[in-house]
C-alpha cells in the first residue's frame, strides 16, 4: 500500500493497526478516538489526520477557518491575565520503536494532505 506525503512523495505502508487513541484536556475530560494508524520506515514520527485531532480536541470542527483564533490572542504588549496555564503534551505512544517529545499533525482534506505546525 502506498501513501502520499505533503510533499507529494511517495510514503510505502509496511503495516496498518486499529487502535484507540486517548487523552485527557485541561479541564479532566477524557477524549478518546479510534484511527487506522500506518506505520512506514520513511519516517520515525507519529501523525495524526484532521479528523483524529479534531476527535482529540486539537483542532475545532471548523478547521481552518481564517481568524478562528484570534479572540485567543492578546493585542497588546502586557500578558493576558486569568489565562490558563499552558500544559504539557502526552507523552508518546508507545506503539513506535521511536519515542519524540514532539507531535505533528498531518491533516488530510479533498486537495490532499496538509502539514501544520502543533508547536504554534
Amino acid at each position: 500500500m502506498k501513501m502520499t506525503a505533503a510533499n507529494r512523495g511517495t510514503i510505502d505502508i509496511i503495516g496498518a493497526l486499529a487502535l484507540r487513541i486517548s487523552g485527557t484536556s485541561p479541564s479532566k475530560n477524557r477524549l478518546a478516538t479510534h484511527q487506522m494508524v500506518y506505520f512506514t520506515t520513511a519516517t520515525d514520527r507519529m501523525f495524526l489526520s484532521k479528523q483524529a485531532c479534531v476527535a482529540l480536541g486539537m483542532l475545532p470542527p471548523s478547521f481552518p477557518t481564517i481568524g478562528e483564533t484570534s479572540n485567543l490572542h492578546s493585542t497588546s504588549d502586557e500578558p493576558a491575565t486569568g489565562a490558563p496555564a499552558p500544559y504539557p503534551a502526552p507523552a508518546y505512544p508507545a506503539c513506535s520503536a521511536h519515542h519524540h517529545p514532539t507531535y505533528s499533525c498531518q491533516l488530510f482534506s479533498a486537495t490532499g494532505p496538509q502539514s501544520t505546525d502543533a508547536s504554534s
